[in-house]
């Protein structure tokens, strides 16, 4: 809903205009409340405030996704990507029968998903070596429906965005993780911590700091030069980024292997940040960190 002399408006305008043509998922229709005709409508939905968003889906207004004023771009992605995931969540949705295991409902409710066993099945896969653009896509879809669904908590919301900041990781957007990891850092009650946020916002501070590049510039440059170190710290930082994690810790490894003191023991030191950032309990970091000792120390 929009006004001609709205500015905001205009600001939000061609955006969706933008995110429309790139996903080829949904229409925007625009509504001037100016115009006589829809005057009835805009009463009958109390929009009061510009510009006012908001997602018509089998014919109902989607809970949740009423937007007043031009949203950050952590905000808009996210609002993008539910919108994305609303033909998969309701396929998926119809495709449960009864005795799913989800939680119980009063007869004739229908039942609440367990979200929570939701985004913690899929964030698992995301996690895994080898993560195909199929497993991307799918949680991509479960994150979404979170997100869209009435019944989400403010915690679910909040690991939802964290997991559709995982899947743009996956796909090589770091942009866009950085835009979700802000918008579900904004969804956060004061002192309000979720382990899985800053887990992500760590990896993306490493990968803002590294500063490597693409995996295939990096690629070229230790093809070139195998004994360039610098080159490999690079393809290493890079190769962690696309979530390329065995790739990452080989790559730091062989920094170790051919100096263990090269720039201030920089190798050694990357490892230890992956092991940091992949968690104590991540079956790579107890292989490589025996890796690590066997170069070290035989």
């Amino acid at each position: 809903f929009y006004a001609d002399w709205c500015g905001p408006c205009k600001t939000l305008s061609p955006k969706l205009d933008q995110a429309a043509k790139a996903s080829q998922k949904f229409n925007v229709a625009k509504i001037d409340v100016e115009a006589q005709e829809v005057a009835p409508l805009v009463q009958h939905l109390k929009i009061s405030s510009l510009p006012t968003l908001m997602v018509l889906f089998d014919g109902q207004i989607i809970a949740n996704s009423v937007v007043v004023g031009v949203p950050d771009d952590g905000k808009f992605a996210a609002y993008v990507k539910m919108i994305e995931g609303l033909e998969a969540s309701k396929a998926a949705a119809e495709g449960k029968g009864e005795g799913d295991g989800g939680p119980a409902a009063a007869e004739g409710e229908e039942p609440k998903p367990d979200f929570k066993a939701i985004i913690t099945e899929h964030m698992g896969k995301l996690s895994g070596e080898g993560v195909s653009k199929d497993v991307v896509a799918e949680a991509a879809r479960a994150f979404s429906g979170v997100l869209s669904h009435e019944a989400s908590e403010l915690g679910d919301a909040v690991r939802a965005k964290v997991g559709l900041a995982m899947c743009a990781l996956k796909e090589g957007n770091a942009d866009v993780a950085r835009q979700l990891a802000r918008s579900a850092e904004g969804d956060c009650a004061e002192n309000q911590k979720f382990g899985e946020l800053e887990a992500l916002k760590a990896q993306l501070d490493f990968i803002e700091q590294g500063g490597a590049g693409s995996v295939s510039e990096a690629q070229a440059r230790v093809d070139a030069d195998p004994g360039d170190l610098e080159a490999l710290h690079d393809l290493a930082t890079a190769l962690f980024a696309e979530g390329r994690s065995r790739e990452a810790l080989d790559a730091a490894l062989e920094i170790v292997r051919k100096d263990k003191t090269w720039n201030d023991e920089a190798g050694r030191k990357l490892l230890v940040k992956l092991f940091d950032l992949l968690g104590k309990d991540d079956d790579l970091v107890r292989v490589y960190r025996q890796k690590l000792s066997n170069v070290l120390f035989i």
